[in-house]
Order: C-alpha cells, then structure tokens, then sequence
C-alpha cells in the first residue's frame, strides 16, 4: 500500500513539473476542468496504480488525493524551493559573484525589487540566476541597499564575495 502510495505522489509531482515546465494554467474555473486534474484522469487511464489509487480515495482512512488547490500549490512550492537550492548551492560554490537589481510597479502598484546573481561556474562559463521578488517598502538608497542584504542574509549569500553590482541594468 505505501509503495503504490509512493508511486501515486510521484505521477502527480510530475503532472506539476510538466504543467509548471511547460507553462501551462493548472485550474480552470471548474476544478474537473482543470488542466492538471484532467492530466492526472488522462494518465490514470494507463496507469493501474495510479487509477487504483485515486478510485480507492473512499476505502482509505484518511481520504487524500493530493488533487485539492492546496495540494498543487504545495507541490508547486516544494519544487520551487529545491530549483532554489540548488542555484544557491551553485552560487556559494562560486568564489564572487554579482548582482543586479531592478524595480518595477506590479498590477497593485507597489514596487517589486527583482534579483539576479551572476557568478561563474566551475569551467568559469558565467551563469545567472534569478534569487529573488519582494516588494520593496522603502525606495531611498538606504532602503534599496538595506533590503538588497536582507535578501543576501535570507539566502545565506556572503556579502563580501559580491563584486559587481548593477541597478536598472546600469552598471555602478
């Protein structure tokens, strides 16, 4: 039972991988209609267990199917986080590295620091990764500079390896 369990988590992690890759909507305004419940119908056809799983969704003591929104935005998360780590492990692997910081309002109006890191990796091919979007409360350039280390503190990013940084695309 814990290994077809297994085996079903696995196929919706990647129906959320593919939808996610592939830039596809995952609900529609009817759940049944949705592109990720109707990926996971889809694939139940030719998969046994995982037809088996979602159809003994009423003999089972807890009733999860792992379908609900929560579920899909959890997964979501969860495979956000690991991408990541994993440039940040790519990044922390790296000698120095630069950044560069742009703002720009979103559809409310509040504006929002986004953060790339450039770094070199270990064939010295330069690479660069997105690390962060957050709303920027306070625009002066103490603001910028003090939310700019917070992002660098909350992703464990030593500030004294940075050694380029560039603003509105601009270097400075």
């Amino acid at each position: 039972m814990a290994k077809s369990n297994l085996e079903a988590v696995k196929i919706l992690i990647d129906c959320v991988k593919y939808l996610s890759r592939q830039d596809i909507a995952f609900r529609g305004h009817v759940e049944e209609e949705g592109n990720f419940y109707q990926l996971v119908q889809l694939l139940s056809k030719h998969n046994p267990v995982l037809k088996q799983w979602l159809n003994d969704v009423h003999n089972r003591p807890y009733k999860v199917t792992y379908m609900s929104t929560d579920s899909q935005n959890e997964f979501i998360q969860l495979l956000g986080d690991s991408v990541q780590e994993t440039s940040l492990a790519d990044i922390r692997a790296s000698p120095y590295y630069s950044i560069m910081a742009d703002s720009t309002p979103d559809s409310n109006r509040q504006d929002m620091l986004t953060i790339f890191v450039r770094f070199a990796d270990d064939n010295l091919e330069p690479q660069e990764r997105f690390v962060s979007i957050k709303e920027l409360r306070l625009k002066t350039g103490d603001g910028i500079a003090n939310h700019i280390l917070e992002v660098l503190n909350e992703l464990q990013l030593d500030p004294d390896r940075l050694v380029a940084q560039s603003y509105d695309y601009a270097n400075n």
